[in-house]
């Protein structure tokens, strides 16, 4: 805005008038007032003096009451114009004088409308009253007279304002003004850009303008210095801006920005595309219910905008939806308040980037995780991830399961203090070791100890575990609780063996039976041949004692392969016992109780009688031997059930319903060690030529070849617990058959098959001598033959392991000729052997090797001749 200097001198002029007018109206009426004051205060002096003149010329008409000279006095006091009225009132009558409208002198006197000024005096005459005057003065002639006075001095104000304001005109104009458009021009020249030093006069003015006149100088330098460094910064801002909008336009995130009326003010580009609209610049304006949102997800967007702003507080990743047309998205929104500059907040910032696609895949991973974390649940294994310290990071359901802990309760904990015997520290810490270091050791297996401080043997699949930077950070190892399998594989490696010598038992029992039947056979035919006083005869029978005695022997390898052919019944065990406890009394020494606790309602058990007296004279006997000093010998029978979970770890059971026979003794004991060989054939801690090693195996092969199983229970000086098991037998149990004793005579014709020359020689003299009629076959084909013929056969007693053709196909061919033909196998070999060779069938007969005379004819008279 430019100054106009006439304006100003103007408006100084009519100040400096209107002041100077001001103080001498002031004078002026200052001066009247005094004036006015002076004059009235003359006035009331004249009327005293008027006052006193006319009492005193009153005095003596009045009191003379000479009325004419009264009326001629008061005539001449009229005379002077400024007395308004006069009223005498005497002892009898009242004298009046008074002026009308036009100032004349009347006998009466009239209401003045003018001002005037009244004094009373009273009448005396010689020290008497006689009367009162009263006096009216008019004022009339004083306000002519101060009226004229003030018009005579306005005038002469009008002249000395008019002439004081043209002088100081004069002097402002020279001094002032002519300044103030030299500056005026100045700062035209500034605002037209034009050079400022030629704008500004250097002649010298009064120190106020100087100063004014150097500050505007100043001021226009710093100004012009602002002025251009407001235009760089303008330009900055500029293009700050411009960088600023094309940032928000490129970058990935939407961007906008709302009014507390929730009026969108501006958004980038991304924005703009979610929300259908063609450019930023569109969106001015409107409000979400303008957008294709949907009507519950505004409600949404407008309670965050509005707890942004009323709170002032920022709320971050905030996870909602968006409508994008007919596309459903996921957002991550962060909204901020914007604080204008007295800290009112005016508007929303929000930002928001489209986590679709990441949400979808972070489902995708926590459904995979929780499918993982399922898998890890289920999976019948330990699982446990270990950090480089050897602190648990992660346990599964499994591992806590099989340690005894509670879920979490491992966490952080080291594994090898908590979890590892103290014995197995060193060798489980050295494997964590060379997994750590890259060492192969990717299986193990090593003890843990439960809470409850069992140990179990698991077997280990360790592996590494590396971040993202590939660096090593722990190992992730998968257990298998692998007790119960050692202990079966131990059961099933000592079963093998027993097994392998079960075999190995069998064959030299059929080799040895082979040479049994040959001993036997021979010393029988010459004893019956020799003479009874003979010395040959001692010696026989030594011969067929000591054969007997072999033959017990190679009985028992077959009990312990559990091959021995048997004659099985339901019997019941306590009956059993019953009649042994004689026998096994006079067992043992007298030092050691004998005691039998039965059970009552024993179960039937279906086993052959005389491997139960076997079973018992070999754990009596043992027992004995075990209590050298005396002691408690206890055989206790009772039912019993083993179920599934047992025989997880007992290989030889099976489930069912059991008879316990238990022999314990309060003896010497056993150690693990001898306990792990004790039923292996030959194996004996007794002396040289105390003992065969055969009797626990005796034991061991008749309990398994009956479906069963043994326990022994044996620490060193606490004695030893035998449980034998026994299958429960649901048929009913019928009483054995009596038998009279057969003699040794026998009639029919019998074809022998053997492939042994020895045997066959022997086997047919013994059934000779006891008057059966023998036809030799020495191979299969040529008891075939023997049969096409008419030659008559009672029974044919063949051998069943044979070379080439066996015993069973041999009678499978001869049947096809002689249908009826009965048939006696007979074998040195096991049961099991003979089984596989097709013998032990319903309907067919048996007979074990080594042969004695009367085994054999009973056998082959039950046969021949049956009842």
């Amino acid at each position: 805005m430019s100054i106009r200097p006439r304006s100003i001198s103007n408006y100084l002029a009519v100040v400096l008038l209107t002041v100077i007018t001001l103080i001498l109206l002031a004078y002026c009426y200052v001066d009247y007032i005094n004036a006015r004051a002076h004059h009235m205060s003359h006035l009331r002096e004249q009327l005293k003096v008027t006052a006193v003149q006319v009492t005193t010329g009153l005095e003596v008409p009045l009191g003379n009451r000479d009325h004419r000279q009264v009326d001629t006095f008061l005539d001449g006091i009229m005379a002077d114009p400024t007395i308004a009225y006069i009223d005498v009132t005497g002892a009898d009558t009242v004298f009046q004088r008074g002026r009308n409208d036009k100032w004349e002198v009347i006998g009466r006197a009239l209401p003045m409308t003018e001002p005037v000024l009244e004094i009373q005096q009273p009448i005396t005459y010689s020290g008497k009253k006689v009367g009162a005057v009263r006096i009216g003065l008019t004022t009339r002639y004083v306000k002519e007279e101060l009226v004229n006075g003030a018009v005579t001095t306005l005038v002469l104000i009008l002249f000395l304002d008019a002439a004081t304001c043209g002088i100081l005109y004069l002097i402002l104009s020279r001094k002032l003004l002519s300044p103030l458009e030299q500056l005026n021009e100045f700062a035209g020249s500034v605002i037209r850009g034009e050079p400022q030093e030629a704008a500004v006069s250097e002649a010298p003015l009064l120190d106020e303008l100087e100063n004014l006149r150097s500050s505007l100088v100043t001021m226009v330098e710093v100004l012009s210095t602002r002025m251009e460094e407001q235009k760089k910064a303008e330009e900055e801002l500029r293009r700050n801006r411009n960088m600023l909008s094309t940032i928000v336009d490129t970058i990935p995130q939407a961007v906008f920005w709302k009014d507390r009326a929730y009026r969108y003010l501006g958004c980038n580009r991304r924005f703009a595309a979610d929300a259908g609209v063609g450019s930023p610049e569109e969106i001015v304006g409107k409000t979400d219910l303008d957008l294709w949102w949907l009507p519950e997800d505004v409600a949404t967007y407008r309670t965050d905008d509005r707890e942004v702003m009323s709170q002032n507080r920022s709320k971050l990743h905030i996870i909602e939806p968006l409508q994008k047309g007919t596309t459903r998205a996921w957002l991550d929104t962060s909204k901020l308040p914007l604080v204008d500059g007295s800290g009112r907040v005016y508007a929303v910032l929000g930002v928001y980037e489209d986590i679709t696609e990441r949400k979808r895949s972070e489902e995708e991973l926590k459904a995979e995780k929780e499918r993982a974390e399922l898998y890890l649940e289920i999976v019948e294994v330990v699982l446990v991830a270990l950090d480089i310290k050897g602190q648990v990071t992660m346990l599964n359901r499994k591992g806590y399961e099989v340690l005894g802990y509670r879920e979490g309760e491992l966490l952080g904990k080291d594994w090898f203090m908590h979890c590892v015997p103290a014995d197995d520290y060193d060798d489980a810490s050295s494997m964590f070791e060379r997994v750590l270091s890259g060492r192969h050791a990717e299986y193990s297996e090593n003890r843990i100890v439960t809470k409850s401080g069992e140990q179990r043997l698991i077997a280990w699949h360790n592996t590494l575990l590396r971040n993202a930077a590939g660096t090593v950070i722990g190992t992730l190892s998968s257990g298998e609780d692998i007790t119960s399998r050692k202990l079966l594989e131990e059961q099933l490696h000592h079963s093998q063996k027993m097994e392998s010598i079960g075999r190995l038992a069998g064959g030299v029992a059929h080799d040895f039976n082979n040479m049994l039947s040959v001993i036997i056979g021979a010393a029988s035919l010459a004893q019956g041949l020799t003479p009874t006083d003979d010395p040959i005869t001692t010696l026989l029978a030594q011969i067929l004692k000591a054969a007997e005695r072999s033959s017990t022997i190679t009985r028992q390898l077959l009990a312990f392969s559990r091959k021995q052919v048997t004659a099985p019944k339901p019997i019941n065990l306590n009956a059993l016992l019953l009649e042994s406890e004689k026998v096994l009394s006079r067992l043992i020494s007298e030092d050691i109780k004998l005691t039998f606790q039965p059970s009552l309602g024993l179960w039937t058990v279906l086993i052959d009688p005389s491997q139960v007296d076997q079973i018992l004279m070999n754990l009596c006997v043992n027992a004995r031997d075990a209590m050298p000093h005396g002691g408690t010998l206890t055989m206790h029978t009772g039912n019993t059930h083993i179920d599934e979970g047992y025989t997880h770890t007992h290989i030889d059971a099976r489930p069912g319903d059991y008879v316990m026979l238990t022999v314990s003794d309060t003896g010497i004991g056993m150690t693990r060690e001898v306990q792990e060989h004790i039923f292996e054939p030959f194996f004996t801690t007794k002396p040289i030529g105390e003992g065969t090693g055969l009797g626990l195996a005796t034991v061991y092969g008749i309990v398994t070849q009956n479906n069963g199983f043994i326990n022994v229970y044996s620490e060193l000086g606490q004695g030893t617990v035998f449980r034998i098991y026994l299958p429960r037998y649901l048929a009913d149990a019928k009483a054995p058959e009596s038998q009279g004793r057969i003699p040794l005579e026998g009639t029919g014709t019998i074809l022998l098959v053997e492939d042994e020359e020895m045997l066959l020689w022997t086997t047919t003299k013994m059934l000779e001598q006891i008057g059966y009629t023998v036809i030799q076959a020495a191979t299969p084909e040529e008891a075939i033959a023997i049969c096409s013929t008419a030659e008559p056969v009672d029974l044919i007693l063949t051998d069943v392991v044979m070379p080439g053709m066996n015993g069973r196909e041999m009678v499978d061919e001869v049947k096809k000729i002689r249908r009826g033909v009965k048939v006696l196998f007979m074998s040195g070999y096991t049961a099991e052997i003979v089984a596989k060779r097709g013998v032990v069938e319903e309907g067919m007969h048996y007979i074990q090797k080594p042969l004695d005379l009367r085994s054999l004819h009973e056998k082959i008279r039950s046969l021949i001749h049956p009842r």
